[in-house]
């Protein structure tokens, strides 16, 4: 009789992970998850309750799945987000904090489940409109670096940065996407909620055979005159298999541009032929879907 190997499910709550929110279990996931690729894969189950964590760093053949009723929220402590991985912020690969969900050079990565991703990004966002205003009063300069700038400045010593992005990478540290894969491939995001992201929310990077389906996108509840706080995904230079279904919440401060393809971006059935183009549509139950 022939063996069929099946991958493992791990619950976090069974694990030990705090259901209430409270006490972090950023140690706990990442432990898991790596126990998981070393036995080929398997899926890090969220039952119902808030998990509080920093940033999650992905592997190989693994599936994050929130029941529904699970609140994976993430720390607004900028420091949990170290040690610096390479990333794209923007058009510039550096190395810098990581992105809240984060794998780098993995394959079959799934985020499943109906319950609910929070980003907790208003001190990022507060922290950003801050900057922004210091670099404008001095100058288009900053005055003086803090510990986490100086650190992005040791790092990128030898970056090179087109003059179009300059004065945007005056701030010398950058508020981290939601989730993004780099250079990854065979990757599905379906059915969950995103909320309060700290900067772009669905954010994969150079990847291959990318289906996200059935994804609801909020932002949080801040409000500027002059800055536009984005609600959903840009896409870097990816192939996508499939995206459909992406829900955005209707308002001034929500455009087509929420869904971005990025300068190089394509859409594909396949990674070589058969190109669509992405387009948002607004429905009459004030919402806009990208399909």
């Amino acid at each position: 009789m022939a063996v069929v190997a099946t991958s493992r499910t791990f619950d976090m709550k069974q694990l030990g992970a705090d259901a209430k929110g409270i006490k972090p279990c950023t140690k706990l996931i990442n432990q898991t998850i790596e126990k998981a690729a070393s036995e080929g894969g398997g899926t890090i189950y969220f039952p119902a309750g808030t998990y509080l964590t920093a940033t999650i760093h992905m592997k190989s053949n693994i599936t994050l799945h929130l029941e529904s009723g699970a609140i994976v929220r993430f720390s607004d402590r900028f420091e949990d987000y170290l040690p610096f991985v390479t990333a794209r912020w923007e058009g510039t690969v550096m190395q810098t904090l990581s992105p809240l969900i984060y794998a780098h050079s993995a394959d079959n990565l799934t985020i499943t489940g109906r319950g609910t991703l929070d980003g907790n990004g208003l001190k990022w966002w507060l922290w950003e409109f801050e900057t922004r205003k210091v670099i404008k009063e001095n100058g288009g300069k900053l005055p003086s670096l803090d510990k986490l700038q100086q650190m992005w400045v040791d790092a990128n010593k030898d970056l090179e940065i087109s003059d179009y992005y300059k004065p945007s990478l005056e701030r010398k540290m950058f508020r981290p996407p939601f989730i993004q894969f780099y250079e990854c491939t065979n990757i599905l995001i379906e059915n969950v909620k995103i909320i309060n992201s700290p900067f772009w929310t669905v954010n994969p990077a150079f990847c291959d055979n990318v289906t996200i389906h059935g994804v609801t996108i909020l932002k949080g509840r801040i409000r500027t005159v002059s800055i536009r706080v984005p609600a959903g995904m840009y896409v870097s230079p990816t192939v996508l298999s499939v995206l459909e279904t992406i829900v955005l919440p209707s308002s001034p401060d929500v455009m087509p541009t929420d869904v971005n393809m990025g300068k190089h971006a394509k859409t594909s059935q396949s990674p070589i032929v058969s190109c669509f183009p992405v387009t948002v549509e607004w429905s009459s139950a004030a919402k806009c879907r990208a399909v």
